[in-house]
């Protein structure tokens, strides 16, 4: 019997000490000390979108590259916009995109290094590329948004380089993003 119970509380003792605990996204949190950054690609498809509520207009105050858009970024994020998780500060904003559209935003190579783009099912840190596919007309009207956003990775403010490569056009079109930098030339 004691023996037993010496065996339960050894095995005890092991699964415990190889425990990790992973946010419910699934993404991992990294260990202290390591070095975090934005990396990889991803997709964003017609099942991560929910339809934009109410009509589409599209103002002066918006951020429009092709039919993509960014409401409201037309000057970049303001200072203090952010929230934080640790050295990443996360800047929340969805993309819209209308039916039968695909888009894909990428971060320039100056900024690879500490800015991300960030989706719903992906890590803090985000992605350096990201690809979002709309639905087709057939089962989408309006403009359809994702959730997600931008993060930096140790510092509060950048100007971001983005490239945007829309379906069907031949090349990529260049902005800069400011996140809370004021004005980006």
């Amino acid at each position: 019997m004691k023996l037993i119970a010496a065996v339960l509380v050894a095995l005890a003792a092991v699964s415990l000490t190889g425990c990790v605990d992973y946010p419910p996204d699934g993404t991992r949190s990294p260990s202290a000390g390591a070095t975090v950054v934005p990396g990889g690609n991803a997709t964003a498809d017609c099942a991560a979108s929910r339809p934009v509520p109410g009509p589409a207009a599209v103002t002066p105050a918006d951020l429009a590259v092709g039919p993509l858009l960014y409401p409201g970024l037309a000057e970049g994020f303001a200072p203090g916009q952010s929230g934080e998780q640790g050295e990443i500060r996360f800047y929340k904003i969805g993309v819209e995109l209308p039916a039968d559209a695909s888009a894909t935003v990428s971060i320039g190579s100056a900024a690879r290094d500490f800015a991300g783009i960030v989706i719903e099912t992906g890590p803090d840190a985000g992605y350096s590329s990201v690809t979002y596919t709309s639905c087709s007309s057939a089962i989408q009207t309006g403009l359809v948004f994702w959730v997600g956003g931008f993060s930096l990775v140790g510092r509060e403010t950048a100007c971001v380089p983005l490239d945007v490569q829309i379906r069907g056009e031949a090349s990529a079109r260049h902005v800069i993003l400011s996140i809370g930098a004021g004005k980006c030339d």
